[in-house]
């Protein structure tokens, strides 16, 4: 059931983006910007690992 889920899923994201285009008819120089933050992206990256620790413990341990 997982896999139906999660390919729905991604299908309408893709979808959704597709319809909705690019921003660069909003803002032409979002493309020339630097949009990378490595701090920020080593802390969410921390977050989800810590959070997908928690999560797998948690379902390993559930009342059953």
């Amino acid at each position: 059931g997982g896999l139906v889920v999660h390919v729905s899923s991604g299908v309408s994201g893709l979808v959704a983006a597709l319809i909705l285009g690019s921003r660069a008819q909003f803002d032409p120089d979002v493309l020339n910007t630097g949009q990378t933050n490595i701090p920020f992206t080593i802390v969410g990256t921390g977050l989800l690992w810590v959070g997908w620790m928690g999560f797998n413990g948690g379902s390993a341990y559930a009342a059953s």
